[in-house]
């Protein structure tokens, strides 16, 4: 977004903008919106409030820090216990945990992220993944951390892997053994979203390789967590591989609270 386009259409347009009529409008509403287009990750990237850090305002953050989850795995649930999928079937990993649901501003973001090449956004998702990992993990005794590949053709198509540039930024701030080719992916799978979750299982079998980690304790980053599917396909390789114990962490998981 350039500046012209800022001003020419993003102002004008703002609800701020047409609420106040022609040109009157509050010094929140010029700064919240001033602070969009200056500083791009200092608002909340749920409510768009302006933040002091990257990532979720102090309110924001204590709300989605009280949502229940899962006791296994990363995905939202009413009122605690285990979630739909695991009800059903225990993954393979010893749990998994999510920052936020993915829905409303934070969904089109991780898809901006993904696909648009908007990788501004990595500080500010990777803000969100440290502090789920404060809440969760901090006390864990990682020895590895890695994120979920993505094929050389992908690679290639995309230009990066949005997952290893959130792993990057969690690895740094916390001294994390980042070990960057630990998994390989030698499948160049279709994209998953159309697929329920069996048949997500069935697509990402032998779709992942790891190399040896014995003994290892690994906790493996994504950005989304749906049904679950490839966590748990990365983790069968990893234990496979010699791995003691797995744990998950991504930005956004799914919400099973309507079930």
């Amino acid at each position: 977004m350039g500046l012209k386009h800022f001003l020419t259409e993003v102002l004008p347009e703002s609800d701020s903008f047409a609420a106040q009529g022609k040109g009157r409008w509050g010094l929140w509403s010029f700064t919240t919106l001033a602070a969009q287009f200056f500083f791009p990750q200092r608002y909340c990237l749920n409510c768009g409030s302006i933040c002091l850090k990257p990532g979720l305002c102090v309110s924001c953050a204590a709300k989605a820090a009280a949502l229940p989850r899962c006791k296994i795995c990363a995905s939202f649930v009413k009122t605690g216990g285990l979630c739909s999928n695991c009800e059903k079937t225990r993954p393979l990993f010893t749990q998994a945990r999510s920052a936020v649901p993915y829905e409303g501003k934070l969904r089109d973001y991780l898809l901006e992220f993904k696909y648009l090449e908007k990788t501004w956004l990595r500080r500010p998702l990777a803000a969100l993944l440290m502090q789920v990992y404060q809440q969760y993990y901090h006390s864990l005794p990682f020895s590895i951390i890695t994120a979920v590949p993505l094929s050389s053709h992908k690679k290639k198509e995309r230009g990066y892997n949005q997952s290893a540039m959130l792993t990057q930024l969690l690895a740094k701030e916390y001294g994390l053994n980042y070990q960057k080719n630990l998994l390989r992916r030698v499948l160049d799978t279709p994209p998953l979203a159309s697929y329920n979750g069996e048949q997500r299982r069935l697509i990402l079998k032998q779709a992942f390789v790891s190399q040896e980690a014995q003994g290892h304790t690994v906790l493996l980053i994504d950005d989304i967590y749906t049904s679950g599917a490839t966590l748990n396909a990365c983790s069968a390789e990893l234990l496979a591989a010699g791995a003691k114990e797995v744990y998950g962490l991504t930005v956004a998981a799914y919400d099973d609270r309507g079930s």
